[in-house]
């Protein structure tokens, strides 16, 4: 079974990617689009493989060992998540955000601790993460 610290660092994560809010389109400041030429832009083309993800992700999850992660770390994190992982990643930031950040009440949600239970799987399995025990404020912790 993954260790506490594991669990509260991928939910920390989980928490901040869904704390991101959704991109808002700009206008031209205009009501009714009269006046503007519609134009059309190609977005760079990117190509990444499944192993750079899973290496980005890795690195993200190493450097939140044993801290507590700021809002922006763990935003990364949830963004970087492979798909294979993606699922429990949201379900624990959600149970963390419905408990205000406070790690002891998202674990207590049976469906957020089980998330938490695939991730640092997850993580010990895919990136050789070995948890050296809960982040300061998490359940577990002296801190």
């Amino acid at each position: 079974m993954p260790s506490t610290a594991v669990r509260r660092i991928t939910q920390a994560a989980l928490v901040a990617a869904l704390s991101v809010g959704p991109l808002v389109a700009c206008s031209d400041g205009t009501d009714d689009g009269a006046g503007s030429d519609p134009t059309t832009t190609a977005a760079e083309a990117t190509t990444t493989t499944p192993a750079d993800d899973l290496v980005a992700f890795c690195a993200t999850a190493t450097e939140l060992v044993g801290v507590t992660p700021t809002s922006e770390q763990l935003a990364e994190y949830a963004a970087l998540a492979p798909a294979e992982i993606a699922g429990p990643v949201e379900t624990f930031v959600a149970a963390f955000e419905a408990a205000d950040g406070d790690l002891g009440a998202a674990f207590a949600d049976p469906e957020a601790s089980a998330a938490a239970d695939e991730i640092a799987t997850f993580e010990s399995e895919e990136c050789g993460i070995t948890q050296p025990g809960p982040p300061p404020g998490a359940p577990g912790s002296e801190g």
